[in-house]
């Protein structure tokens, strides 16, 4: 098409001189410039000059995904704690104290009776704090009174004498409550259920090797001294 062009308005040049040459740029001009538009263009490189190639859109997408971290535990939950505590009584009753943390740490503290004595720390992978969570929640630990027997012994009527006292104490996110139960208040339903949740937290922190056999101590007044 362009030579067509080009031989046309040369011999329209030819032939008129100046006016022909007026309407040859006339005619040629659109076509030139449509020509021109149509031409791919390439990127010359000065002399010394390196041109980068054009980036892979799929180079985008070939970013490496970062692997996900493993969950770490926050200081907040790490400090909540749940605890029983056994006291004496006349004989050779264990006494010790336990606290779990929400981490799981168990925190051990052997006090008289107990094959385990002083304080003992290890790490239970057994998620022991939140199975303690369950035991409380399943017997509505928040609702139990806080002492038993209470100032006017009602909970309590003409409890035997000589028996141990439990203290149990959740101070946890979920549960902020403390009971502290003497085990001659039995034969109510209400003290009933707070014996049901101490054996139940019994067998969830399986102390057994720590607290060892109460028979051991027959016939000792005390624990040997430390």
């Amino acid at each position: 098409m362009n030579r067509i062009v080009i031989g046309g308005l040369a011999a329209i040049l030819a032939a008129g001189g100046g006016g022909a040459w007026w309407i040859m740029s006339r005619q040629a001009a659109p076509l030139v410039a449509e020509a021109a538009a149509s031409t791919p263009t390439e990127e010359i490189a000065e002399p010394g000059e390196k041109i980068a190639p054009e980036a892979d859109a799929s180079a985008q997408d070939s970013t490496p995904l970062v692997a996900e971290s493993a969950p770490v535990i926050s200081a907040a939950l790490a400090s909540q704690t749940i605890s029983i505590e056994r006291g004496a009584c006349f004989g050779p009753c264990p006494m010790y104290k336990a606290t779990v943390y929400g981490d799981d740490r168990l925190v051990f503290e052997g006090r008289k009776f107990i094959a385990s004595e002083g304080m003992h720390e290890k790490k239970r992978a057994d998620g022991l704090f939140n199975r303690l969570l369950d035991v409380a929640k399943r017997h509505n630990f928040a609702s139990m009174d806080t002492k038993w027997p209470d100032e006017k012994g009602l909970n309590c009527p003409e409890p035997p004498t000589d028996l141990p006292t439990v203290t149990i104490i959740y101070a946890t996110a979920d549960i902020s409550h403390g009971v502290t139960y003497y085990e001659g208040c039995g034969g109510t339903p209400a003290a009933e259920r707070v014996e049901a949740m101490v054996a139940d937290m019994d067998k969830a922190l399986a102390l057994g090797d720590m607290v060892g056999s109460r028979e051991d101590w027959y016939g000792k007044r005390s624990a040997p001294d430390k």
